[in-house]
């Protein structure tokens, strides 16, 4: 079974939701139950992430304000070896977050091809994420938007081939308050056919 061997800690805590995450010597299942009783006398479940990781990110929607939540941290590996629980606890915010979603890694551009790019970033707080780019400083193309979410990824496809393409991220969280990137660049190779 995975041991956990950091967290569980709290990123991006607000009014209404909360990230937690935790890290696993090997990789397992995601699995985390909450409770406002620190017996766990009722708990809810959050569904099992079943993708097989070693630094595991979930996010808990639709809590209470200024609310004190405990919470069971699992992990299992795909034979369905569990590994010891981790408790941890954290209070939701009081009054929803007035600041925008801080990007704390990335955005940075992952499996660019000749014609389509994946831009990744992750925030503070879960937040709808879009991605602004083009072939200058312009960005006169929109990505879709993301779910809420805080770790995110966005496809760029029908890009130009052999090209320098700038993009910025912006995330926009509970309280509507958007933040918004630096500019960066990636390139795409020459088509097969150039």
């Amino acid at each position: 079974a995975p041991v956990i061997i950091q967290g569980p800690a709290f990123l991006g805590v607000t009014d209404r939701s909360a990230i937690v995450m935790w890290q696993t010597d090997r990789p397992g299942a995601s699995e985390v139950e909450y409770s406002l009783a620190e017996q766990f006398t009722t708990t809810t479940k959050v569904p099992k992430d079943t993708k097989q990781v070693t630094a595991h990110s979930v996010t808990l929607t639709g809590l209470a304000r200024g609310t004190r939540y405990y919470l069971r941290v699992y992990s299992s590996d795909t034979q369905g070896n569990r590994s010891r629980v981790r408790v941890g606890s954290s209070i939701t915010l009081a009054q929803p977050r007035t600041t925008p979603p801080i990007v704390v890694e990335g955005p940075i551009s992952v499996g660019v091809k000749d014609t389509e790019a994946l831009i990744f970033w992750r925030t503070d707080e879960v937040s709808v994420g879009i991605v602004r780019y083009g072939t200058d400083s312009r960005l006169i193309e929109e990505s879709d938007a993301t779910e809420m979410v805080a770790d995110h990824r966005v496809q760029l496809k029908g890009l130009r081939p052999g090209t320098v393409h700038s993009y910025r991220v912006e995330s926009t969280g509970a309280s509507d308050v958007k933040g918004t990137s630096g500019l960066r660049t990636f390139s795409t190779p020459a088509g097969a056919d150039a």
